[in-house]
């Protein structure tokens, strides 16, 4: 894990709204979520929990939100008429949260819990930068917080896991991961017939991870099932990943690509 952490989530303003984003963030800071302090610029080694905000205006061309034709696949739990209005919006309440990496997960919770009061209170959508999704505030609340019931949440609630047809095989990669300090996981040359157990695979890799379990002085990891801290995730192993319980894993990791700048394990 990162010694220090940041992330990006957003509020996309639709075209009639009832309150300033602004002061919804001073009254929801000042009365709720006093340990995050409100920056004018994010340091380079966060020593406590921060966020620092802007209003990003002419959205369609320096933050575009995703078009009608990729909200089939980038929206959760937008309406249509949710959708027409995404694409009339005139702008964004862009949010960057750091903290260091002792703050992971109480940082990454308050997180998820200020960007859906941003957005219940101005009438807005969440867009979760890493993961590149908008969700509806319920929507966001069905993802990324009702399952937090344990310290360290099931990481698949927090990030997503997307294939891609690569000629006659599937690419797996998940998106999210920057959220937590850790690189997002790439399978390639994967048949399509095991395309579900290879996402299995991957979620309960990036759970290790999560809980802290590293790699050893060789590159290889251990993954026991057994060991796996949250109890929802540990119970509800499929018979097929009974079978990996002890699995040993041999990763590498690879410098971002030009598409997405970010690191990754392969």
């Amino acid at each position: 894990m990162a010694d220090s952490i940041r992330f990006e989530y957003a509020v996309y303003m639709l075209p009639v709204y009832s309150k300033d984003s602004s002061v919804v963030l001073q009254q929801a800071l000042t009365k709720k979520f006093t340990q995050l302090r409100l920056v004018a610029e994010i340091p380079k080694d966060p020593r406590e929990m921060v966020v620092w905000a802007r209003t990003q205006k002419n959205v369609r061309k320096e933050y575009a939100p995703p078009s009608m034709e990729d909200l089939h696949y980038s929206g959760v739990g937008i309406s249509p008429q949710q959708a027409r209005a995404l694409q009339k919006s005139q702008e964004a309440f862009v949010l960057q949260f750091a903290h260091p990496k002792q703050n992971v997960w109480i940082a990454l919770h308050t997180a998820n819990l200020l960007i859906e009061e941003l957005a219940r209170e101005t009438g807005g959508l969440v867009w979760d930068a890493e993961t590149r999704k908008v969700f509806s505030p319920d929507a966001w609340h069905e993802s990324r917080l009702k399952s937090w019931t344990e310290d360290v949440p099931d990481i698949s609630s927090q990030t997503i896991l997307e294939t891609y047809k690569k000629d006659e095989l599937v690419r797996a990669i998940t998106l999210g991961m920057k959220k937590v300090g850790l690189p997002d996981v790439v399978m390639d040359d994967l048949p399509w017939a095991s395309e579900h157990e290879v996402g299995d695979l991957i979620n309960l890799f990036c759970q290790s991870m999560a809980e802290g379990v590293v790699f050893d002085k060789s590159g290889k990891f251990s993954l026991d099932l057994r060991a796996i801290k949250n109890s929802e995730v540990r119970d509800t192993q499929s018979m097929i990943e009974r079978e990996l319980q002890g699995a040993l894993l041999h990763c590498r990791a690879t410098a971002p690509t030009r598409k997405l700048k970010r690191n990754f394990l392969t």
